[in-house]
């Protein structure tokens, strides 16, 4: 009897031990999966982040290329013939109305979410486009 109660005694203690390891195994694996998910979300905020920039960046220099073209517009307007001064202000009116949608889209930089980033970064693409457009006329 004190035979069979010590293998039972043994065989409980190494069941115990194996759930214990195992329980710690899965413990740490789920840690590590825990870790992973933190690191690439992180690189996916990084990425996000720099992106942003860049974009914003490149609609603050079709900003300062617009606002150039405008000003030579407005120079050309003064001293053009009665002909020329239609086509000149039809040409700014499409200027200013690109200034005021690329100023709108600066200002909704920092209010964009992730969500709707996608959306948002092909409609300033738009916009940077036709601003190169119009100034390479």
């Amino acid at each position: 009897m004190r035979k069979i109660l010590s293998i039972i005694f043994i065989l409980f203690s190494i069941t115990m031990f194996s759930i214990t390891a195992c329980n710690t195994q899965t413990q740490t694996e789920a840690e590590k999966a825990k870790e992973e998910i933190n690191e690439a979300g992180e690189a996916i905020s990084d990425a996000w982040e720099a992106e942003r920039a860049e974009l914003e960046a490149d609609m603050k220099q079709a900003q300062i290329s617009l606002n150039a073209r405008i000003d030579e517009l407005q120079r050309d307007l003064e001293v053009a013939t009665a002909e020329a001064k239609g086509e000149i202000q039809e040409e700014l009116d499409k200027l200013e109305t690109q200034r005021r949608k690329a100023s709108t889209q600066l200002k909704r930089f920092g209010d964009v979410v992730d969500d709707g980033w996608n959306d948002f970064k092909n409609e300033v693409e738009l916009t940077i486009t036709g601003i190169e457009r119009s100034i390479e006329k």
